[in-house]
């Protein structure tokens, strides 16, 4: 498991490295950034964060914006704030900006933490799972109307864009349609679509 600590004052990052590693989560990583920028930057040197403990207010960025921009920018993480402030209503305000929970680091122990931790990645999990069953019901609907009133002529140019939207959902290299005889035992037709750089499929299977 990945953990991406944004945390500014030193002792309170010692604290949090220190709940984490005794939380018995497993095997696990640690990496540790002072600033937003510091953490969009490493974002593109290294794996992904599943679990993300953060303070709102850091020397480059503040309250919600805080917790906006790593979600952009990490929309599968699990997401707790890690305040100095014992406020209701800016922990609403956080979770209703995206953050899956809201501890006060004055309050915080080695088992709040790992409970936290805990239900925060079952809550992304269903979260990321209705998201994605979202976004295939509109791929879906999306296709389809690829196939409403096609012309003989058009049809496999719309069918060639269904594969390339498939291949772009899924984040493969190759899709691949087939269409089978009535009795199910020769391939009457085939289709395909690749990534430009790979080779044409044609009978290899």
């Amino acid at each position: 498991m990945i953990f991406l600590v944004l945390e500014d004052n030193p002792l309170d990052f010692r604290m949090v490295r220190q709940l984490i590693e005794r939380a018995g989560l497993g095997e696990m990583q640690i990496f540790h950034c002072e600033r937003l920028s510091e953490a969009l930057k490493a974002s593109d040197e290294q794996s992904p964060p599943d679990v993300i403990l953060a303070d709102l207010n850091l020397p480059d960025s503040s309250g919600l914006e805080t917790i906006e921009r790593m979600r952009d920018r990490f929309p599968q993480a699990a997401l707790i704030v890690l305040s100095g402030l014992s406020d209701e209503t800016l922990a609403t305000l956080a979770v209703q900006a995206g953050a899956q929970d809201y501890l006060v680091k004055e309050q915080v122990n080695q088992e709040s933490l790992r409970s936290a931790i805990r239900y925060a990645l079952e809550r992304k999990q269903i979260e990321n799972e209705l998201r994605r069953r979202a976004a295939l019901e509109r791929l879906a609907a999306d296709i389809s109307t690829y196939f409403i009133s096609p012309t003989l002529e058009g049809l496999d140019a719309q069918i060639d864009r269904a594969l390339q939207n498939i291949g772009g959902f899924f984040g493969v290299e190759r899709v691949v349609l087939l269409l089978f005889s009535a009795d199910g035992v020769q391939v009457e037709r085939a289709y395909e679509w690749r990534e430009k750089n790979l080779p044409a499929w044609g009978n290899s299977m």
